[in-house]
């Protein structure tokens, strides 16, 4: 008897070998403290509860991720405060999310590889966005960043290949580096003047890209910056960078001429290397070096413009492979061009309700400018009109004025103050100068 059971349980055995064994996916659990989620039939996943959702980072993605391939639409309830990193990475059926006003914060790759999403509504109450959040998107092609973002981490659109405009909000002050890289459809930035640092390879491979305008708080241009850029014909470095660096500009290739700053002090290697456009440059007597192959590739540069004198430019570190640069014709004791008229916030200072704005006010040209209009104007973070007040100077041929505007109003962190030049018809006669303060 003991062995006819024996074989018949290694019977069933055999038989249980045949078949495989099917486990059935969770579709549902948690994904926070206080937060869970389902996976419904229809291939929607609903995230509801109440504070943060749970961060998974690596290889640990979230509880659904061996479903992700079905997911094609996420719906996060209100009371959710936080989206979690790596949340809903690589679910490439997603075609809509619903983001509540509760969530404030959306974690680093939270939608990386979402491949067939191409829209995304990101509330107000959003201040910060991750490294890598919409990495890989795509069939991205607009977004609105909404005012309340202060932050957006390193990589957060790259590749997003479809993307064609983006309006960074005025809170930001950092764009981290490749935070664009890779945006090759990407033809218009609108970058606020409150940004005061951009990192490496943030418009890395932009090959759409044909004008930008930097903020003139920008210091440096960083390694790669424009590198790949094939389609910007002109960009105005501003007067407050002291260095460019390495492959900055290199394969702009429909570049034709810059002028470098007088501030600029050294110029990285590969900088303008495969500028195969660029025909004139301007350099300031402030370069001390210029890197190895700044200027390799280069090969229609015929003009140097240099402000300093001959000694001058002989004493420049000017390393190998930058043939196309020494064998051009060098133009000593040239002039940076500046605008007709300019104006600059120097600083301001006060009390209850009544701040004085220190701006300075230049004349370029050979005529006396007369009743000329400075207004200056404060500005609340949201673009509220905080106070205002204007005055009328004269300006002599190629001198400046200083000149103090008494605005009623208190001036805080955050505030933007901008000084405006005016002709006497109110048309523009300067770019606006503008200050953030911290």
């Amino acid at each position: 008897m003991k062995k006819r059971m024996i074989s018949l349980i290694l019977a069933l055995s055999m038989i249980c070998a045949l078949f495989p064994v099917v486990v059935f996916a969770q579709t549902s659990g948690t994904c926070g403290d206080n937060v869970t989620w389902t996976l419904d039939d229809n291939g929607t996943l609903t995230i509801s509860g109440t504070g943060d959702m749970e961060d998974y980072y690596y290889n640990d993605y979230g509880p659904w991720y061996s479903n992700r391939g079905s997911i094609k639409n996420v719906v996060i309830e209100n009371g959710v405060t936080s989206i979690g990193s790596d949340a809903f990475c690589w679910c490439s059926s997603l075609t809509s999310i619903t983001i509540p006003d509760s969530v404030t914060s959306i974690g680093d790759s939270a939608f990386c590889g979402c491949s067939s999403l191409t829209s995304i509504i990101i509330p107000n109450s959003v201040t910060s966005i991750g490294d890598g959040t919409f990495y890989g998107w795509s069939g991205l092609t607009s977004i609105t960043i909404p005012s309340s973002v202060t932050s957006i981490g390193e990589s957060a659109f790259w590749r997003c290949s479809s993307l064609t405009s983006i309006t960074i909000p005025n809170c930001v002050t950092s764009i981290e580096n490749n935070t664009f890289n890779g945006c090759s459809s990407l033809t218009s930035v609108t970058i606020p003047s409150s940004v005061t640092s951009i990192g490496n390879s943030v418009f890395k491979g932009c090959g759409s890209l044909m004008s930008i305008t930097i903020p003139s708080g920008v210091t440096s241009i960083g390694d790669d910056m424009f590198s790949g850029c094939s389609s910007l014909t002109s960009i105005t470095i501003p007067k407050n960078v002291t260095s460019i660096g390495k492959s900055a500009f290199s394969k702009c290739s429909s570049l034709t001429s810059i002028t470098i700053p007088n501030r600029v002090t050294s110029i990285g290697e590969s900088a303008f290397n495969d500028c195969s456009s660029l025909t004139s440059i301007t350099i300031p007597n402030s370069v001390t070096s210029i890197g190895y192959s700044a200027f390799s590739g280069c090969d229609k540069l015929k003009d140097v413009y240099y402000v300093g004198n001959k000694e001058q430019w002989n004493s420049i570190d000017i390393n190998h492979s930058n043939y196309y640069l020494t064998d051009a014709a060098i133009h000593y004791n040239s002039i940076i061009p500046t605008g007709t008229y300019e104006v600059e916030i120097l600083n301001y200072n006060g009390i209850d309700n009544k701040y004085v704005i220190n701006s300075v006010a230049r004349n370029n040209t050979d005529e006396k400018l007369t009743s000329c209009l400075l207004y200056s104007a404060v500005y609340s973070p949201d673009g509220t009109l905080k106070g205002c007040n204007t005055v009328k100077t004269d300006i002599a041929a190629n001198d400046d004025t200083d000149v103090d505007i008494t605005v009623s109003c208190d001036i805080e962190a955050g505030d933007t103050i901008k000084t405006f030049m005016w002709n006497n018809d109110m048309s523009a006669l300067a770019e606006i100068a503008d200050l953030v303060v911290e």
